[in-house]
């Protein structure tokens, strides 16, 4: 899924907290009613305020947890990714690099250490670029996501794509892996996803998942200033908040590993520090920016600074694997 800046504007279609301590501070002449405590919507534990960015309050579990209050409701997000992905994905830029051959390398690298081959669902598709991978490397694929536009995008490439909502629509079938990259952290509810997930996992059936890392180290060196901490961000795990995660839900453990580091886009969000909010026409051109590097030498020489920071699981991404039982 695309990060996406989403407007706060429309209460009724907002879930509100029951559980919320508020409080009242100044704002000018106005008084602010704010919550200081929520629900963790991980272990259900008690949250406390951790900090603000532009008009969003970010809040942080015992569980180290962080997560955006209030929640979007499912149907708020369908509207806006159908409305973002109109603009989104009619972009050639945008296009040229979801296609381009080493968008999905490292997924199927990390992917093929558990399985060479079966039937898998990549949840949250959006193009189907990594179905598209995942088919060029022998797996029986297919995806569904709930932007329209997107699934259109894949479909006139012949991909096997389904515009759905796996929490509400039918899917018949199981499968020997589920795939959700560059997804949970867009989920109101990532719990009920993921337990989504296993009821469509076949015994021993693999789940691969991939979210921002909130330990990583864009997050070491610039925080809140990173673009991809934002409202179209709700939910923010590190290597030890997401195998927690998975493990509640009734899922094995087998292995993670981190990758991930732009200094371009780390330098531009430094400058930036949330002034504002970036636009469709800023992502696209740091989109190319990126394309270019992909397609250089200077590719090889990233690979091996993201193996260091591996290391110590620093990438700004963290793909995990594990089993159904």
């Amino acid at each position: 899924m695309p990060s996406v800046s989403q407007e706060r504007s429309t209460p009724n279609l907002l879930q509100r907290a029951d559980s919320a301590c508020p409080v009242q501070e100044e704002a000018g002449d106005a008084r602010v009613l704010r919550a200081t405590s929520m629900q963790c919507p991980v272990c259900s534990g008690a949250s406390s305020f951790a900090f603000r960015k532009l008009a969003d309050d970010y809040f942080r579990c015992h569980c180290g947890f962080v997560f955006i209050w209030p929640r979007p409701s499912e149907q708020y997000l369908q509207d806006r990714y159908r409305q973002h992905g109109e603009e989104y994905w009619s972009n050639e830029r945008v296009l040229k690099f979801t296609f381009s051959p080493s968008k999905s390398q490292r997924e199927i690298r990390f992917l093929r250490r558990f399985s060479v081959g079966g039937k898998l669902l990549d949840i949250g598709c959006s193009t189907g670029s990594f179905v598209r991978a995942a088919l060029d490397a022998g797996f029986d694929a297919e995806g569904v996501d709930i932007s329209s536009p997107a699934i259109a995008c894949g479909k006139k490439l012949g991909l096997p794509l389904r515009c759905l909502d796996v929490l509400n629509d039918p899917l018949p079938d199981k499968y020997d892996i589920v795939s959700m990259w560059a997804t949970l952290e867009h989920l109101p509810d990532p719990m009920r996803h993921l337990k989504r997930a296993r009821e469509l996992l076949r015994p021993e059936g693999l789940l691969l998942v991939s979210v921002p890392n909130f330990a990583g180290v864009t997050q070491k060196l610039i925080g809140k200033w990173d673009r991809y901490v934002g409202a179209g961000h709700l939910n923010y795990f590190t290597p030890k908040v997401l195998r927690f995660t998975l493990e509640t839900c009734g899922m094995r453990y087998r292995a993670a590993t981190t990758y991930g580091f732009n200094p371009i886009v780390i330098a531009k969000d430094f400058c930036n520090r949330g002034r504002r909010e970036l636009a469709i026409s800023d992502l696209c051109g740091d989109i190319s920016i990126t394309l270019r590097v992909k397609e250089s030498p200077v590719i090889h020489l990233q690979g091996i600074f993201e193996g260091w920071l591996n290391i110590a699981s620093l990438g700004d991404v963290v793909a995990m694997c594990a089993s159904n039982g």
